[in-house]
């Protein structure tokens, strides 16, 4: 197939909405939430989802970018690495209890990053040789 990542994306993305709503129809919620829709104000509700889905779109764009480029490893160590920033900033937004099982485990995560992304490193200089150029046959024959 010739087909882009933002192909992909939305395609996945369609069936997987097709699907769900036709859960949400065999099980009665879809009726639940067009009320839901109808007493809060479509218009509202309409634009939230479709920011939420907007911004949804462009992070698995960007993801699926960040691995073509630069590998999986890399896009898996961005998205880990975010996720622990917004449980970090959740800290201080909402105030909650810091104990030492919070440093401990952030001591631990960001030591098995480094220790990841080094191995990797490490690992791809001895594992890779060298690109070689052959030369073309036919224009050494000629």
């Amino acid at each position: 197939f010739q087909s882009d990542e933002e192909e992909m994306i939305f395609m996945s993305y369609a069936g997987g909405s097709l699907v769900l709503l036709l859960i949400c129809m065999a099980t009665g919620e879809m009726s639940e939430g067009l009320a839901f829709i109808d007493q809060h104000g479509a218009s509202r509700i309409n634009l939230v989802i479709f920011i939420y889905a907007a911004c949804g779109f462009c992070g698995v764009s960007c993801v699926a970018a960040l691995t073509k480029r630069f590998g999986a490893l890399t896009a898996a160590l961005t998205t880990t690495a975010r996720k622990a920033i917004t449980i970090l900033l959740s800290f201080f937004i909402f105030p909650k209890p810091f104990v030492f099982g919070h440093v401990l485990g952030a001591v631990l995560f960001i030591s098995s990053l480094v220790a990841r992304s080094r191995q990797r490193g490490v690992g791809e200089q001895h594992r890779r040789p060298p690109p070689v150029e052959v030369p073309d046959r036919k224009a050494s024959d000629g």
